[in-house]
């Protein structure tokens, strides 16, 4: 084989005069159009294809929220309601900013309302909002974002007597195992009521998802809080592309094996394609639950 090389000022590309080869000059202006050469009209482009959405999972919109009015007063009216920025979790605020300023996706946050404070600061008393009472502080919650986001927020309203019960299952028995520490034997009876607000919590979020979930968007769970979304979620949509973030510590099996949960909390994680740790290490721990766990 010897190359061909063109002299100098002389060179004419190559041309291929087989049956197999479409010759440009030949072409009527309908099939030029059809292999998409610049000859086709700007007016016949197709439409502009819509994006698909990123939704974010967290456990809690980073807000706080007050009625600064007498609870008998319906707090249909935005001066009713102070709505504060809170600090923490920076390296998730930083991320999801990211995706709302990077253009590719339409970026929407899933998260709960938070626990509200009433006026009398009083969180043992429930909080009843009603339909429009959400209204309005959907409306204000969405107005915290930059004028020329595309980020959306989604509120996950779950307001009782109690209002820190949606948490306690995570804080006081999954928090602590993951951290090696256990805790000290009881009967039980207290860890069987937090796992079953545990689980309403986690399907407060998978009904909040299917409201706004379409074909093609990628769902993006983060940390133990909603351990059990995953598995929800994939009972709902099949074909869904579902990724979780383990933003803890993973222990090693003999310490995660401790929760009486562990089997719940790892099928309900394999709903998801994709799990990510923090480090390599994480995420050998996680399989070697899996193996041991579940067999698998």
């Amino acid at each position: 084989y010897k190359p061909i090389r063109p002299q100098q000022d002389t060179y004419k590309p190559h041309t291929n005069t087989s049956s197999n080869t479409i010759e440009r000059d030949k072409l009527t202006p309908r099939s030029r159009y059809i292999i998409g050469t610049k000859e086709s009209s700007s007016a016949s482009k197709p439409a502009e294809k819509k994006k698909n959405k990123i939704i974010s999972c967290i456990t809690q919109l980073p807000f706080k929220i007050e009625k600064v009015v007498d609870d008998d007063t319906e707090g249909i009216d935005a001066s009713c309601w102070s709505i504060e920025a809170i600090s923490g979790n920076s390296a998730l605020q930083s991320s999801l900013q990211y995706l709302n300023e990077c253009g590719k996706w339409d970026h929407h946050i899933v998260g709960l309302t938070g626990e509200f404070m009433n006026s009398n600061e009083d969180l043992d008393s429930p909080m009843y909002l009603t339909q429009e009472e959400k209204k309005v502080l959907a409306t204000l919650l969405q107005g915290k974002e930059a004028q020329d986001s595309v980020r959306t927020v989604h509120p996950v309203w779950l307001l009782r007597k109690d209002q820190y019960r949606w948490r306690q299952f995570a804080e006081n028995v999954i928090w602590p195992a993951l951290h090696y520490i256990l805790n000290p034997p009881d009967d039980g009876k207290m860890e069987n009521i937090w796992w079953y607000d545990y689980v309403k919590f986690n399907e407060a979020y998978a009904m909040k998802v299917a409201q706004i979930y379409e074909p093609g968007d990628i769902i993006w769970v983060h940390d133990y809080y909603l351990m059990l979304l995953p598995q929800l979620l994939r009972m709902r949509f099949n074909n869904a592309t579902i990724a979780y973030f383990h933003d803890t510590p993973w222990p090693s099996n003999e310490y995660f094996r401790c929760l009486s949960k562990r089997k719940q909390f790892l099928d309900g994680l394999l709903g998801a394609n994709r799990i990510c740790f923090q480090n390599d290490g994480f995420s050998r721990h996680f399989v070697s639950s899996c193996q041991r766990l579940l067999g698998c």
